[in-house]
């Protein structure tokens, strides 16, 4: 039976780590192992809860100093075991039948180098998280494919890794594109095996408009190879948008003086408001 290793990054998760580690521990896929990587953590109730982890013996703690989020899965890959890996974030949780399951399709699909699984956000929000089906146009246009999906790590070798280049986000994103790069399919399981924890706050929150553009010219300026053998797909994401800007601009054309004379009246509202 293949190996999977869950890779746990963790930067100061305080006693959030503890809910994912279960999860994790709590697999019924029987050859697994779990890694958590300490990413200089510098909350005491964080070092308390990792150092409670070690000592238990149910999995593998790793320390390093801070280096990033990609640096960190990189960590737990290298030293894993495991020929299939699963990254799973200190702040989320699996259910206990996801390993086994993506295990099975890689185990039977040659050709796939991406498992994951339909998705249920908790904490600041709540139900499901409507990703849709995979389709390369849609990837190619934004990230459908959440953190938690399982792959070959001998795939993550072919592909060098998670960059580490990405400190603000996206590094999820551009791996998945450079497995599609290697010629993989992707594969989505029909049950909801992920819990993802919604916060306020979150990297995803503070990333600004500019951060994404610059993740996105980042990941095709390196994976430009699987953009131009897949320039049918590209092409069909950008007559996409073409439609959407075209409607934009009918509405702006047909509406925009009603916008004007809304926006004139709101502001001689505000002027009158003010002598009274």
């Amino acid at each position: 039976m293949t190996k999977v290793s869950i890779v746990i990054p963790c930067y100061n998760g305080t006693d959030m780590v503890h809910a994912a580690v279960s999860s994790a521990l709590a697999q019924t896929h029987p050859e697994t192992e779990v890694i958590v990587v300490n990413d200089g953590s510098t909350q005491t109730e964080t070092l308390r809860a990792l150092g409670e982890l070690e000592g238990a013996g149910e999995v593998r703690v790793i320390h390093q100093d801070n280096q990033g989020l990609s640096a960190a899965r990189n960590r737990g890959i290298q030293d894993a075991a495991g020929d299939y890996i699963l990254p799973l974030d200190h702040d989320d949780e699996i259910r206990p039948t996801y390993a086994a399951q993506a295990a099975a399709v890689l185990d039977g699909q040659p050709n796939v180098g991406i498992v994951y699984a339909r998705a249920e956000r908790f904490g600041a929000s709540t139900g499901q998280w409507d990703l849709p089906d995979f389709d390369l146009s849609t990837m190619f246009e934004r990230n459908i494919i959440h953190p938690c999906g399982m792959f070959r790590r001998s795939d993550w070798q072919e592909a060098n890794g998670y960059s580490t280049d990405l400190r603000v986000g996206y590094e999820d994103y551009d791996f998945w594109i450079r497995i599609l790069g290697l010629g993989r399919d992707v594969v989505r399981l029909d049950d909801i095996l992920f819990r993802y924890r919604d916060t306020v706050g979150s990297m995803a929150d503070r990333m600004t408009h500019r951060d994404r553009v610059d993740a996105f010219a980042y990941t095709f300026a390196t994976n430009h190879a699987l953009y131009v053998q897949h320039a049918d797909a590209l092409a069909e994401m950008i007559v996409r948008h073409q439609r959407e800007w075209d409607m934009l601009a009918h509405f702006k054309r047909r509406y925009g003086r009603v916008e004007d004379t809304v926006a004139r009246a709101g502001a001689l509202r505000r002027r009158f408001q003010g002598r009274a």
